[in-house]
């Protein structure tokens, strides 16, 4: 941390227990019953419902957080790195039987899988309280994978108990499936998730896999990668890097680092206008289900219009009544409770677009685009184009908006908007420009303030 300090550096500092002591795993051999928490997973590599384990974290933190919480290099504490844990029997029989006897409506198997994933969280709680002890002051996060589920992690449970949303995100280059220029779905998904869920946590990504192996590849995509993210919502990136001991370290790719510096800088030049577009508020909501929901975002993506992103949870707390338009992706299982909740909404004027099963995104964006126009949902600007991101929002005085070229070929682009496109300015690069026709190249963005 004091290298850091001295080189302009900040820390988001790993506090997990990733390399526990041996002597206390031969002192208490409880902290892995079985022995297959340490041969499995390096990452969480411990019983969590063992007190003896617990006992050695509470005191490596009552030790450590004092040393360190007032180092000005230090940004955020990550709990766990890459979290992840199998559900393995060395938790304690009683635990198993108190559990079925509160949860008896559940099926066995169903109910032992929601014990592993409520134990994770119920440590999580626990943890985040030990820290806390010492240090309120900055962020606490997990890194969690930004892509599809992972085992026994609650994104929506864990980020409501910790102060700051963390990942592990890994966009590509190129997008395997042909449809675009890279693959961001998941990424970009998991940021509107978090931006939506719980707004006031920052998001950190503290390994951002921007490289996706050692094959030539564009600064165009290395750019967009970076703006692309921090549009949706991100706070903090840190670069997977490992010096070249992997396929995919940044290092492999001089116009990545290039692109590195560039956007960092520019993100500290910009960071009002960014921040102007990670509070926007739309009109629309996906709702997180399904068995297609990376085909039911990219059918909103390209909407033209902020997406948020909501859960059985938020909607039952009331989420809806923020919206005009709910989009339910193909093969969403709906709970009775659910149910009563959407008919509410669609009686007081809501609208719900249920996607249909065997139809490609495009398709999907179409339907969707035509239940938007129906509606009368207008953006400040629209584009109106598959493949073609773009978001637009009034900060005071300025209007902004920027577009992002997701297609795999340039793209001649028209703008439409009540504001006078003639005179803008593209604020990444400093250059005037006309905004009311563009032609952008392939993973090309441009963020445009209006005179």
């Amino acid at each position: 941390m004091n290298a850091a300090r001295e080189n302009h550096m900040v820390c988001d500092l790993l506090v997990s227990p990733h390399y526990f002591p041996d002597w206390a795993r031969q002192k208490w051999p409880s902290t892995d019953a079985t022995g297959w928490r340490t041969k499995t997973n390096n990452f969480m590599p411990w019983t969590i419902t063992d007190p003896h384990f617990r006992a050695v974290i509470a005191k490596h933190l009552s030790v450590l957080i004092p040393l360190v919480r007032e180092h000005p290099a230090l940004i955020s504490y990550d709990l766990i790195n890459e979290a992840w844990y199998r559900l393995i029997p060395d938790f304690p029989a009683e635990m198993w039987q108190k559990y079925q006897q509160e949860h008896p409506d559940l099926e066995r198997w169903l109910a032992l899988g929601k014990m592993g994933t409520d134990s994770v969280t119920e440590f999580l709680q626990w943890f985040v309280a030990e820290l806390h002890k010492y240090d309120t002051a900055h962020p606490v996060q997990i890194k969690a994978i930004s892509t599809q589920e992972v085992l026994n992690v609650d994104r929506e449970a864990i980020g409501d108990i910790l102060t700051a949303n963390g990942m592990d995100a890994m966009p590509s280059w190129p997008d395997w499936t042909g449809r675009l220029a890279a693959d961001f779905t998941w990424p970009f998904l998991r940021h509107d998730y978090y931006r939506t869920l719980q707004p006031d946590h920052p998001i950190l990504d503290g390994e951002y896999h921007i490289s996706d192996g050692l094959f030539p590849t564009p600064a165009s995509y290395f750019t967009a990668a970076l703006w692309g993210l921090v549009l949706h919502g991100r706070d903090m990136t840190s670069c997977w890097v490992f010096d070249r001991v992997d396929d995919v370290s940044l290092y492999w790719h001089a116009n990545g680092v290039e692109a590195l510096g560039r956007c960092a800088l520019d993100f500290l030049r910009l960071g009002p206008q960014i921040q102007a577009f990670q509070r926007q508020h739309g009109p629309i909501a996906l709702f997180f289900g399904g068995v297609h929901i990376e085909d039911a975002y990219q059918a909103c993506l390209f909407q033209d219009l902020d997406i948020a992103v909501v859960t059985e949870k938020r909607i039952l707390g009331g989420a809806l009544a923020d919206y005009q338009l709910l989009v339910i992706p193909e093969g969403t299982q709906l709970s009775p409770e659910m149910e009563q909740r959407l008919s509410a909404f669609e009686k007081t004027g809501g609208t719900i677009f249920h996607c249909p099963p065997d139809k490609t995104p495009m398709e999907l964006w179409k339907m969707v685009y035509d239940t938007k126009t129906a509606l009368k949902l207008s953006p400040l600007v629209s584009v109106e184009q598959w493949g073609i991101e773009v978001r637009s929002v009034s900060a005071g005085e300025r209007k902004l908006f920027y577009v992002l070229n997701h297609s795999r070929k340039p793209a001649q682009i028209r703008c439409r908007s009540a504001w006078n496109l003639t005179n803008a300015v593209n604020l990444i690069t400093g250059k005037s420009l006309g905004a009311e026709t563009m032609k952008l190249q392939p993973l090309e963005i441009r963020l445009i303030e209006v005179r």
